[in-house]
């Protein structure tokens, strides 16, 4: 007679993780490896199609390095913000700049980081 828990898989069964091998990388039970990082970069939206064109190319070469085992998967998250990040500038010019940021911040609707 076989039984209900002998024959139904558990969420261990199903997950692909064995173990920490250090506090920043995971082992995996085919023996790959899988490692985060939390990363925190410009806000796209605002880029021209140059900038954009340039970042794309500079990722393209980067991967074309890394031979075929390699996996990489990427997701990005953008957090409205209602705080401008200010910053105290000494010299009046670029602090009078930094203050008419500041009032078109104020004045627009939304902003993300």
């Amino acid at each position: 007679m076989i039984r209900a828990s002998q024959t139904q898989k558990g969420i261990a069964e199903h997950l692909r993780y064995s173990h920490m091998v250090t506090p920043e990388v995971m082992q995996l039970k085919d023996g790959g490896f899988l490692a985060g990082y939390w990363l925190q970069g410009p806000d796209l939206e605002s880029s021209t199609f140059g900038e954009l064109e340039y970042m794309s190319d500079m990722l393209a070469r980067a991967f074309t390095q890394l031979d075929i085992r390699w996996h990489m998967h990427f997701e990005f998250f953008r957090r409205e913000t209602h705080s401008y990040p200010g910053h105290n500038f000494t010299e009046t010019t670029t602090r009078i700049i930094d203050l008419e940021r500041e009032a078109q911040f104020n004045r627009e609707e939304s902003h993300f980081e």
